[in-house]
């Protein structure tokens, strides 16, 4: 048993992904975790670490000015947020240290030492934000700048899909294994189809780079006998208000209370199609395998999705997709209006095998396997920017 510490920064009652590997982690190991809050369910050590501030219209000339200047370390360890978290962090024990999003790779390093770091990319980081011109401008170069200094140092990597691994071991180098977002498994059974009411649902995040309205389109090609129902996590309040205006006018169209994270899939399972279509519009929407699809599996519930590189391979491998030709409404409604009731059961049905094989019960060994592969190296040697 070795001492393991989860660094992120977010808050951990609201980060599926973290809870995951608290829990993976717990059964072999003594976890700790630091965060800007703590675990919702689990007992772990847990260190505060202070939400960012904001830094004086001064500071982040100065900052901005070194970064044009490619002196991208000097402008990271200048920022206010990261000299307190180096305060909050000293004297922590551990004898690897799992750190989550680029961003953090640099403070992993310099509290690390000589100590393993295993890096938890998620998604791919220089492309987050790529649609945002000035994130391309005045952030993702210090994100590439942290990608190249640091992954060929970590100890072990970890994202949420291939072809986002593929990204970044061209890119930067570094051992990439694939842990997806599945969810924990759940014991439940499809429910009946009526076909005279054909009951859709979504959840996630609002946010316009998703172009959620295409849903809504389909709706109203679809017609009566198909509803949908929306819970969305508050996020671009403006874009929010734009769903809710374009879908005042339809009848089949509702926005409901959010749920609890872990209570998604038994709230879904009296529903029969979860619909998730991300058009192509960067590597992240490229190669997205999110929470959605595997919690929709674990609800019993068809998945409709567009022509996504790693959501319909594995769709069509368990039969539980409905797969539009396009990434567009028609193509999502005429998916949809082609799967008779008889296939819907059938689709449903599927998903009982499909929930046996992904899940983040089958997930967990693979978390484990990086970071005690981990624990037997020497460290990641001298820290760049110390």
């Amino acid at each position: 048993m070795a001492e393991i510490l989860i660094l992120s920064l977010s808050d951990l009652a609201s980060d599926p992904r973290l809870d995951r590997q608290l829990n993976s982690l717990a059964e072999e190991h003594k976890v700790s975790a630091a965060a800007f809050g703590p675990p919702r369910h689990m007992e772990v050590a847990f260190t505060a670490i202070q939400r960012p501030v904001d830094a004086s219209p001064w500071s982040k000339a100065a900052s901005q000015a070194l970064r044009s200047m490619r002196c991208f370390d000097h402008a990271y360890w200048r920022h206010p947020s990261v000299q307190k978290w180096l305060i909050e962090l000293s004297g922590l024990n551990f004898a690897v240290i799992l750190v989550n999003d680029a961003v953090t790779l640099p403070l992993a390093f310099r509290i690390a030492g000589e100590r393993p770091v295993v890096f938890d990319a998620h998604e791919y980081a220089p492309s987050e934000h790529l649609l945002d011109w000035r994130w391309r401008v005045l952030i993702q170069p210090s994100i590439d700048w942290a990608c190249q200094t640091y992954i060929p140092q970590t100890a072990g990597c970890m994202t949420v899909s291939q072809g986002i691994a593929d990204l970044y071991e061209v890119n930067y180098g570094g051992d990439f294994t694939v842990v997806t977002n599945a969810s924990r498994y759940e014991d439940l059974s499809p429910q009946p189809v009526d076909a005279s009411n054909i009951k859709l649902v979504s959840w996630g995040a609002a946010d316009p780079q998703r172009k959620l309205e295409l849903m809504f389109d389909a709706m109203e090609l679809l017609g009566p006998r198909f509803s949908l129902d929306l819970i969305l996590v508050p996020g671009d309040e403006n874009y929010i208000e734009k769903l809710k205006a374009k879908a005042a006018s339809s009848p089949s169209i509702r926005f409901l209370p959010r749920v609890p994270m872990p209570e998604l899939p038994s709230f879904g399972n009296a529903y029969d199609i979860g619909v998730f279509v991300l058009p192509d519009g960067h590597a992240n929407q490229t190669y997205a395998l999110p929470n959605k699809f595997f919690e929709f599996i674990q609800a019993r519930v068809a998945v409709a999705i567009g022509p996504s590189v790693e959501m319909e391979p594995i769709a069509n491998q368990f039969d539980v997709g409905i797969v539009a030709e396009a990434f567009t409404a028609e193509a999502l409604a005429d998916a949809i209006r082609a799967t008779s009731p008889e296939r819907l059961s059938q689709l449903k049905a599927n998903t009982n095998n499909a929930a046996k094989a992904l899940n983040a019960e089958a997930n967990a060994e693979l978390v484990r396997s990086v970071v005690n592969n981990a624990l037997k190296t020497s460290g990641p040697g001298s820290t760049p920017g110390a």
